[in-house]
């Protein structure tokens, strides 16, 4: 790892002339009871211990509140039992500093994670992003079983954002609680996006290259995601061992039962490498009933698959269609593709 000093030598900024990345990872808390692994809904208590811990350390305090200052965040996600940890933006060349700022965090999550441990009635209580969707099975800090969906939520009026028809249930989760699914569910984003310089055509923004992008990010992203190995099982009740199917892992399982249209829309992406320009632009209109300018609305977009958001007038594209547990020497690959786009090195 790099020295402290090169974490901090960066600034909090948005660079709209050169290609930019940042990484968005969830983390989530298990713990076992009676023999049986489950969530826990102790975000809250974690995150206090881990600031009162950076307090009682100078040097850690100082390093954590540079990072803060140049975008960093570690919050609650939309459960009890979810950390969120984002970057601010990167360049390439900054990638170290990345990695240094994540290993920061993973090491003051692990303390935390240690000392809440010694204060809570569980076994191996853990902190990790291993599993994008373990179990469904959630836990008080007191070992209560959590049961209601809206109980398990920060915000009790958030939407379900994966829950399907009944009658379509993959055989992993045919006895499972799937209504509690999504409440546990972690995943990896990354934000991208283009010089500025590279999308403007007579003072007017590429639309055509935009939509052509977000095809091609959308292909290396399923690439990406695919040649990693997340084979791990479910755990119905915490404790009932249900392998993947040999074809799908666990979070494509979900993501094929409570989002269908995003993943059939990613397992047939490589279609989009025959369309023409004016094809790309024409489907990806359909998705989002508008075109990719910079008054483009999200609209309340969640799919798990790409949204394009403008930040500054500046498109940028969240690829929301990675695994939790996909590692940062991986996500390089595709940052590093992603920009080779911009460079025109790599065509459709």
């Amino acid at each position: 790892m790099d020295s402290t000093d090169t974490i901090l030598e960066y600034r909090f900024r948005m660079r709209p002339h050169q290609f930019e990345f940042g990484i968005e990872k969830e983390y989530a808390i298990f713990g076992e009871k009676d023999n049986k692994i489950g969530y826990l809904l102790v975000v809250e208590s974690l995150l206090d211990i881990l600031w009162n811990q950076l307090k009682e350390d100078t040097q850690e305090l100082r390093i954590w509140n540079l990072m803060y200052e140049n975008g960093w965040r570690i919050e609650p996600e939309y459960s009890h039992c979810l950390v969120e940890v984002v970057s601010p933006p990167f360049i390439l060349d900054e990638w170290s500093k990345l990695t240094n700022g994540f290993f920061y965090i993973e090491k003051w999550l692990h303390d935390a994670t240690k000392e809440l441990s010694s204060m809570l009635k569980f076994k191996n209580v853990s902190c990790t992003s291993d599993y994008s969707v373990r179990t469904d099975l959630f836990f008080s800090s007191i070992g209560e079983h959590i049961i209601q969906f809206r109980d398990i939520l920060l915000d009790s009026n958030d939407k379900n954002w994966l829950l399907g028809d009944i009658k379509t249930i993959p055989s992993c989760f045919k006895n499972a609680k799937t209504e509690l699914l999504y409440a546990g569910f972690s995943s990896t984003h990354v934000t991208v996006h283009l010089p500025d310089n590279q999308l403007t055509n007579s003072k007017d923004i590429n639309t055509e290259l935009l939509a052509e992008y977000y095809w091609y990010l959308l292909r290396l992203a399923r690439q990406v995601e695919c040649e990693g190995c997340y084979t791990h099982a479910f755990l119905q009740n915490g404790e009932n061992i249900i392998k993947p199917d040999i074809t799908v892992s666990i979070r494509d399982a979900l993501v094929y039962w409570g989002d269908p249209f995003s993943y059939q829309l990613l397992e047939n992406v490589n279609q989009s490498l025959y369309w023409s320009s004016q094809e790309l632009l024409e489907k990806f209109y359909e998705i989002f009933k508008q075109e990719p300018t910079a008054l483009f609305k999200t609209n309340d977009f969640d799919a798990y698959t790409c949204r394009p958001k403008i930040i500054d007038e500046i498109m940028l594209f969240e690829l929301r269609c990675f695994h939790s547990a996909i590692n940062l020497s991986q996500l390089k690959y595709f940052v590093e593709d992603a920009s080779q786009f911009v460079k025109g090195k790599v065509g459709r």
